[in-house]
């Protein structure tokens, strides 16, 4: 589960010793874990914050990049309700992903605040840090992410397909967290989205990484644990995968 006991020791550490703490959260479908908050969790973070704002001032952004492929409903109210005039809470939002076009690097972000002056600085700084470090961003993907949402027909038919991708994911993940179960294979908590993470230890990151590959098992390393990408993984390839990491993992391990 999401830790809150030692978030809340971190923000209070933290805020005793900064004037301005950025807290960033991946939620939901976290990248690489998988793991989705849920309300309650999202209640106890909002909780914390608000205690920590009489000790500094606090930015939490809300990355909701992976948001559309969510199985749950997703709900960010209790993100942004009796905010301090000291907390700033940024939800962004990448159309890479909702979109599926990776490298048309789309992306906004929504500012909310009980204060207006808390507002127009962050619009004054966004505009001038945009327009300093990278102008604009791709035209294809604007026009793009425009054709699409203000069309219905079109917009309709990106949420079939989205439909349509969030059950292939589900399936690719059912049988390798099944399997995985069967097998004895430790999972970080997974919920869902495009990753799931197995953890291991007693063997470096490159020798597990080399491991994997005399496998023709070709992933990213995470330090101490393994970033499986199922949405990139066929759903006839991920029968056994499961066994086969366990070997890996039990065998040099």
């Amino acid at each position: 589960k999401f830790d809150l006991v030692n978030f809340e020791n971190s923000v209070i550490e933290l805020a005793k010793i900064q004037k301005n703490l950025v807290i960033v959260l991946n939620n939901p479908c976290h990248n690489p874990t998988g793991y989705t908050m849920s309300t309650s969790e999202v209640k106890g973070v909002m909780e914390i914050l608000r205690a920590a704002c009489s000790l500094c001032n606090i930015i939490l952004i809300n990355d909701i990049a992976y948001m559309d492929f969510n199985n749950k409903v997703n709900n960010f109210r209790d993100f942004y309700q009796d905010l301090p005039s000291n907390l700033l809470v940024i939800i962004t939002f990448s159309m890479s992903k909702s979109f599926c076009c990776y490298g048309l690097r789309v992306g906004a972000q929504i500012a909310i605040s009980s204060s207006t002056e808390t507002i127009n600085s962050f619009l004054d700084a966004s505009l001038y840090t945009c327009r300093s470090v990278w102008s604009n961003i791709p035209k294809g993907g604007m026009t793009l992410f425009s054709n699409i949402v203000l069309d219905k027909k079109k917009y309709k038919q990106l949420l079939l397909e989205q439909s349509y991708m969030k059950n292939m994911l589900k399936e690719r993940t059912d049988i390798f967290l099944d399997e995985a179960a069967s097998v004895n294979l430790k999972t970080l908590p997974y919920k869902s989205g495009f990753f799931i993470t197995i953890p291991f230890d007693n063997i470096s990151d490159e020798k597990m990484a080399d491991k994997l590959k005399d496998e023709n098992i070709f992933t990213i390393i995470i330090p101490g644990a393994i970033r499986l990408a199922v949405c990139s993984i066929p759903k006839y390839k991920i029968y056994g995968l499961a066994k086969t990491l366990k070997n890996i993992i039990t065998t040099n391990c």
